[in-house]
Order: C-alpha cells, then structure tokens, then sequence
C-alpha cells in the first residue's frame, strides 16, 4: 500500500511540472497569435494545461493584443521572457461597457479585467460556480491597460475618454469575494503594469500572497489592493502612484510589507502604505511594516484606519525612510506615518523627514464615522522625527489630535526643527533629543512644487548625535540597509545605523560590472541589479558623489568623472532590494 501511494504521487507531480505550453507571435510556439484577440490563443494554453493537471503556459517575447479578459485557472505558471519583452496589450476601444444608468465604466464585479477568473465573456454576470483559484504564479511580462485609447459613449451620446480611479478594468483580479475558503497560493514575481484604468493587482479573500519585483506606473487605483487576505508578503516593489495607494490592505492578518519603493512621480495618489481594518470582528494582529522607502506622496508615507482599536494590535513600523509626504489640501491624511484607532502600535528605528502636516500624527481622520473610539497605546523610540512642513498649515513633528485617548510610551527620539513645534498635546518621554541629526545630505524643501527635489542622503555623519544613543530593542536586529544592530556600543537612533567610513577592506561582493578600469572621464555600470542609490568615495572612504553626474541609458549607468583627481575609487551602490554591492576602479 505503501508503493502504490508513492507511485501516485510521482505521477501527479510529473503531470504538474513537466507540462510547458509556449505562445508567440512569431509562429514558434504551441499556440500562435496574430495581434488580434490574443487573449483566445492564450485562453486555449491555459485550458489545454488545466486540462492535464497543470502547467505552465510560457509566452514567447513578443506583444500579445488582447480584446477580451485571459481566464487564468488553477495550478498554471502564466510567465514571459521578461517584463519589458513580453507584453500583454489591451486592444484599443475594448468596449467592455458602462453602467445603464450613468456615464460611468462598469466595474472588476461586471467582469473587467485583464487577467482574471470568473466569467468567461463580456457580460453582467459573474460565474458563480467556478469555484477558487489556487496554486498560481503570474510572473516575467508587462501588461500594458492603454488606458489613453479607451472611450465610451456617455448618455449624451458623447464619446469620452474613460478616467481612471475606480476598480474598473483592473490588470489582475484572482480574488474571489463568492468563496469564503478563500482563493489561494498566489504568486506573482517580476510583473510590470503600466498605463492601466484600474488596480494592478486586485485580490479579494485570499490567502498565501506572494508579491516581489513587481512594478506599476500611470495606473487609476492601487498598485496592490487586498481585501479580506491572510499571509502575505510584499516586498521588493517598485511602485509609481499615480491614483488611490501603492499597497493597500482592507481587512486581513498576517501580513509582510518590507523592501517596497513607494513614490510618485507626478505628485499624484494617495497613500504609501494603507492599512484599513473594519467591517470585521477578527483581529488584525500581525503586520510587519520595514525597510521601506516611502517618498514624494501626496498623502501620509504609511496610513493605518479603523473604527474598532479591540480589532487591531501590535502593527510593528521599523526601519522606514519616509521623507516628503503630504500635502496641505489633504491636511487630515497626510504626515509621514498617519494612525487612527489603532492599538499597541510599534513604530521604531524609522527615519521620518521633511513630510508636510506632521512626522506621526494621531486621530485626525475625516471618513471614519464613528469618531475617536476606546483607549491605545503606541510606542515610539529610536526614531528621527525632523523638518515638517507646513506648507500654509500648522505642522508638528507628533501630533496627538485632541480627544485621542493614545497613550504615547515614547523614548529615545530624536524629534527636531519641525515647523510649528515639535509636539502637540504629548511629551517627549525618556531619553529622547531634539538636536540636528547631522544626515550625510539633509536638504530640505520649502514648497511642495518646486522640483526637481534635491538629493537626500539619510545616513549620519561620524559625529552625529544619534549614534548609540537608541534603547535596546532586541527585536530590531539590523537596519534598513540589512547592517547589524548595534554596530556600535548602543544602538543608534533612525533607519540607518552608522558603520563608519568605506574601506577597501569592505569590497567583498564582485557582482557589480563597471568599466574601463582603469578610467578617465567616464564609468559605466551595466544595470543588472536593479540599483536604486550610488555612491563614490576615494581611497580615504570619503564620498566624493558631488563631484561626478550620472545618467542612466539602455539599462547602463554613465558617471562622469573628469572633475575627479587620479586615485584609486570605491563605488558602492544599493538595490532597490536593500542589497549593497561594492566596485573598486582606478584613475
């Protein structure tokens, strides 16, 4: 008996992996597509590997034109050859409808998405028996909405463009609101959305979400909305804001957000991070807030709503840089980190600068009804809290709205030069400072419109006075640039511990390509880490990044150098995955 289970096992698993269905547009694969109603080729991919127990569906480089949604079904891998190379294209003028009784587009529930399950063709109504999905991984292409060549004809009989905003015609939709046992074991790695009417992605009652490397620009909602999830992990994201927030979670547990780049580009959006957590009697309990950069939003860095603190504990924040967030016309929703209602709420070792409206502002939020409720706590140590701005308005580096009964445990911040004060309606509680944290570059910004911004580096100076000068916490082991904790004889204070000067004796990792070397007037870094941050120091491990320009193209980094005295360099630069590399070159 024993055998025979074995036996059928390796054939489940070999029915499972080894089938790979390929698509082009070139006529080399399984199935062939023309540019027209693409979808129909890749529908039938993904049914002919369903059908032998699943698979994975491998589209070829190419641009797939798609008319009508691609029905995804469970235990499929759906992947190209890259997210630049493999496009998916929402054809122009879809017509996939408005409501009867308004000029508006219908929405994701009416059937409206790209890559989705449900029903099976443009119509009203949602395939209830389908059941959930599970065990699916989206990754490797883009998938472009263009959203610029889509219209509708209103009840004038005018043709409009459609505007974004709402959740129709969203890019990814594999929740299922129908099935409370939740849809399940979803990946989706290395997938870019750009020019989008809706949500990148959308998942509704699901569960085991896996999001990395993922990328969105010019979308109408959420890079990443979540309703009703459990066990999720986002991190290694870069997402453009361009409307609603880049990662978005209404109810759930469970839940990793670390390693993100959050920004907008175009002072557009809303939120960095929103976490709402109501219509719900479970507990939101486990939330993980790290190593994010969160920058240049309109609204707060990082929200966290709800109208029950009984339902909300322990949401930890730890070793964010959040800087210049918030506008004065969302005054109520802006600041670095914005909370409302929630309780035992941890916010440490983060770096929180030059945001408008405030550095941490507690219980001002206009759409929660039932107002202030209940008695919380929130504790705050080891922070940087500096340089708020009001930009007209009132802005304080923590504010505590009166009424708010939050019982602020705070120690060992440094909260400073914030705009109208440094705080309101609280205290600064043990051991914490109000100096200037000597950042490497510090440069604030006086109005909101006046870019380009200047470039930030938030690591401290050798002198500074937050270095070891943070308490103990045993649970932050390491920094936002992954450098133990503490490097020194205490720990420091804000995101970036300080490790000293560069040295040659640091250059351990040879992954990052750069030539000539020797050089004269220029360096060029081949682009294959997805870098974020780069920095040059001389043989003395002092920066010297003021003295050359860098320009980015074709996937190359050139740094201009000839201002530069020969001499043996150290180029040191970061991933948007928080991972540091090293380069050595002489001149």
């Amino acid at each position: 008996m024993k055998l025979l289970a074995i036996i059928l096992f390796v054939s489940i698993s070999f029915g499972i992996n080894a089938q790979t269905i390929t698509v082009a547009t070139d006529g080399s694969g399984d199935y062939n597509c023309n540019g027209t109603n693409d979808e129909i080729e890749i529908n039938q991919a993904i049914t002919d590997a369903f059908n032998q127990g699943g698979g994975t569906v491998h589209l070829k480089n190419g641009t797939y034109v798609i008319d009508n949604p691609i029905i995804m079904k469970s235990n499929i891998t759906f992947e190209g050859e890259s997210d630049t190379t493999t496009i998916i294209k929402l054809a122009d003028e879809a017509d996939w409808g408005v409501h009867p009784d308004s000029s508006y587009p219908i929405y994701h529930d009416a059937e409206s998405f790209i890559i989705g399950y449900g029903s099976t063709s443009i119509s009203p109504n949602w395939d209830y028996t389908i059941g959930r999905i599970e065990n699916v991984t989206l990754q490797n292409f883009k998938i472009d909405g263009n959203k610029d060549n889509q219209h509708y004809v209103d009840l004038n009989g005018d043709t409009v463009l459609i505007e974004g905003g709402t959740s129709n015609y969203t890019a990814i939709d594999l929740g299922d609101p129908y099935d409370a046992t939740r849809s399940n074991n979803l990946t989706f790695s290395n997938v870019r959305v750009e020019n989008n009417l809706g949500d990148a992605i959308s998942l509704q009652t699901a569960k085991n979400i896996n999001i990395n490397h993922c990328k969105s620009a010019n979308i109408g909602h959420s890079a990443a909305y979540l309703m009703d999830v459990l066990n999720v992990l986002a991190e290694y994201n870069e997402y453009d804001i361009y409307a609603n927030s880049g990662i978005r979670i209404d109810m759930g547990n469970h839940i990793i957000i670390r390693n993100n780049h959050l920004f907008s580009s175009d002072n557009a959006g809303n939120f960095g991070v929103q976490i709402s957590h109501r219509y719900t009697t479970d507990v939101m309990n486990d939330v993980l807030i790290e190593k994010n950069l969160i920058e240049d939003i309109p609204y707060a860095g990082i929200a966290l709503y709800t109208d029950d603190p009984s339902i909300t504990d322990s949401v930890i924040i730890r070793n964010n840089l959040i800087y210049r967030c918030g506008l004065p016309s969302v005054a109520n929703e802006s600041g670095g980190i914005n909370i409302f209602n929630f309780n035992n709420t941890i916010i440490e070792n983060n770096t929180i600068f030059n945001n408008c409206a405030g550095g941490i502002v507690f219980g001002v939020n206009p759409y929660y009804p039932n107002g202030l409720t209940g008695n919380k706590t929130a504790y705050i140590r080891n922070n940087i809290i500096t340089s708020s701005i009001g930009l007209g308005i009132d802005s304080y580096g923590i504010y505590l709205e009166n009424g708010d009964n939050t019982n602020l445990i705070m120690e060992n911040n440094d909260v400073w030069d914030n705009q109208t004060a440094n705080y309101y309606n609280c205290s600064a509680g043990n051991n914490s400072i109000s100096v200037d944290p000597l950042f490497v570059v510090g440069q604030t910004i006086a109005d909101k419109w006046d870019v380009p911004y200047p470039t930030l580096d938030l690591h401290l100076q050798q002198n500074s006075p937050c270095i070891n000068t943070g308490v103990t916490t045993t649970n932050v082991t390491d920094d936002y640039d992954n450098n133990s904790r503490p490097y020194g004889s205490a720990y420091d204070i804000g995101a970036l511990e300080y490790v000293g000067p560069l040295s040659i004796s640091d250059i351990t990792d040879n992954e990052l390509l750069t030539y000539p070397n020797p050089f004269t007037d220029l360096i060029i870094i081949d682009e294959n880490i997805n870098i974020s941050e780069i920095s040059i120091f001389n043989i003395l491990g002092v920066d010297v990044s003021n003295q050359v320009s860098f320009e980015k193209t074709n996937e190359k980094i050139v740094i201009s150098t000839a201002k530069l005295q020969g001499g043996i360099y150290i180029i040191k630069t970061k991933t948007f995955a928080n991972k540091v590399y090293k380069s050595l070159s002489e001149w």
